[in-house]
This record gives structure tokens, sequence and C-alpha cells, in this order.
């Protein structure tokens, strides 16, 4: 109980001593990111060191499926990039906009300070007609991120 008003009279003290320290930020894609953003996969684990990669989805907007493909959100997927050095500027890709991402998982390459992985396309778990998903073609993307920069291509369906 003492530890909440604590709590509660700091806050205070602090937002009326510096009103500039609560403003909310105008950008909407950032706070949507930040606050509906889910990290898929970085390369913190993953077989090599560098660059750091970090894997994100974002849907475009809350919303409520109803078995349709239309009424889906879209998701936004980001990739970030950096080689963690002292005051270096990170990099960040947008890709176009699926139903859904999912990552597959890194690839192993020989090619030095290189790090490759797969991101496929995927629809939603809940809330989606049968017929709907038996007519979705999956789209599955090689990324390789090295010194010669970012390379993207698609994998062909092994049913090709």
């Amino acid at each position: 109980m003492t530890y909440r008003v604590v709590l509660v009279l700091t806050l205070l003290l602090a937002s009326t001593a510096n009103g500039s320290v609560w403003r909310p930020v105008a950008d909407k894609e950032l706070t949507s990111a930040l606050a509906y953003g889910i990290e898929l996969a970085n390369s913190y684990g993953a077989p090599v060191h560098f660059p750091y990669i970090r894997v994100f989805v974002v849907p475009e907007v809350i919303g409520e499926y109803r078995g349709t493909l239309e009424s889906c959100p879209d998701w936004r997927l980001y990739i970030t990039i950096s080689m963690g050095d002292l005051y270096e500027e990170p990099f960040l890709f947008q890709f176009p906009s699926s139903k859904g991402w999912e990552f597959l998982g890194w690839v192993e390459t020989d090619e030095p300070q290189t790090v490759r992985f797969r991101i496929a396309t995927t629809l939603p778990d809940a809330n989606l007609d049968a017929e709907v998903r038996e007519s979705w073609e999956q789209d599955i993307y090689e990324f390789s991120i090295g010194p010669n920069g970012p390379r993207i291509s698609a994998v062909p369906s092994e049913g090709n």
C-alpha cells in the first residue's frame, strides 16, 4: 500500500513539475508499431554474430476477422539491421503487407558476415472460412543481408 502511494505521488509530482514529459507522439505509424508490434525473430541466437537482425510484424489496424480474406487486417513486416557499433545508424526496411507473416528459420551460408533467413506469408489462425484457407497460396521469401547490402528472393514453391 505504501509503495503505491509513493509511486502515485512521484508520478503526480513529476508530471506537474515538468508538463512536457508526457506529450503524446504524433507519429501514428511509430505509435502503432510500438503498441502492437510483435518481434518474430532476432539474430542474437542465430549461427552468425553480425549483422544484428530483428524481424517485426505490425497490424495495420486492430480489427475482427469475419470469415472473408478481405475482412482480415494486413500486417506490415519490418526488418532492422545493425552491426552493433557505437553511434551507428541502424537500417529499417519495410516489406509489402500481407495477411500474416511467419519466420521459418535461419539458413546456413558460407558468405562471411552474412545472415540469411526465410519468412513466409500466412493466414490468421481464427475466424476464416474453410474455402478461404483451401484457396490460399503461401509465398516464401529468402532474405540475405551482408556486406553487399540486403537481397530478397522468392523461394519457388515445392509444387512447381
